[in-house]
């Protein structure tokens, strides 16, 4: 299911439209160097934030993750928080 031809990422951008479409959340659909998919929330200057992205947390995000791995599958899928200091 290759549906990005630039970068090969497939079902992780699907889910990054789907999540903007939906929620209004920008992410970044990304690979690392093993070839594993990520979706990113990279954090913004205030006045370039939406409304729903001002009011979110790290549970939040977790939680928006987790509602749309959960139409993918029944396993759970590990959210990860990772942060630049």
């Amino acid at each position: 299911m290759e549906y990005d031809t630039d970068y090969g990422l497939g079902l992780a951008v699907i889910l990054r439209e789907a999540i903007q479409e939906i929620d209004g959340i920008e992410l970044t659909a990304c690979d690392d160097f093993a070839c594993r998919k990520y979706l990113i929330y990279q954090s913004s200057y205030p006045w370039n934030l939406s409304d729903m992205e001002l009011n979110l947390t790290e549970d939040g995000m977790t939680k928006l993750f987790q509602r749309y791995t959960g139409i993918l599958t029944d396993e759970p899928i590990p959210v990860d928080h990772q942060s630049c200091v």
